[in-house]
């Protein structure tokens, strides 16, 4: 014969029901709509921005720009015919983006100079025909 262990009844104690578990609830709207705009905001605050650059006619070399200012928005500059120019510069590294006679070329060893705080400098690059 095996052994038997005693079962414990409290008849004192109320059983109360329990509600069945649900899942997949949607969220109630009063927190549905701080969630969508958490979401919202960390996707605008991730956005990379643009840097355009546009050097002279035919210009083939090192384009050296130094960052007099610094934006957080999209950022345009143009380059003389000695490839060098002190601009107003994205606050981080960006897209960029360099013009040719109307057309974008592609940039060759882009450097981003940036402080200790990554706050562009200065930013190099080589145009190539």
């Amino acid at each position: 014969m095996g052994i038997v262990l005693p079962t414990w009844n409290y008849p004192h104690k109320k059983q109360i029901p329990q509600p069945p578990l649900r899942v997949g609830l949607p969220l109630p709207m009063t927190l549905l709509k701080p969630v969508v705009l958490s979401i919202f905001l960390l996707a605008s605050c991730n956005k990379q921005r643009a840097f355009n650059v546009t050097v002279a006619h035919g210009y083939t070399g090192t384009v050296s720009l130094t960052c007099a200012s610094s934006a957080d928005a999209d950022t345009q500059a143009q380059v003389g015919d000695k490839g060098e120019g002190s601009v107003a510069c994205p606050t981080r590294s960006s897209d960029l983006h360099v013009y040719r006679d109307g057309k974008e070329v592609a940039p060759h060893d882009v450097t981003w100079v940036t402080t200790g705080d990554n706050i562009v400098s200065a930013v190099k690059f080589s145009v190539q025909p």
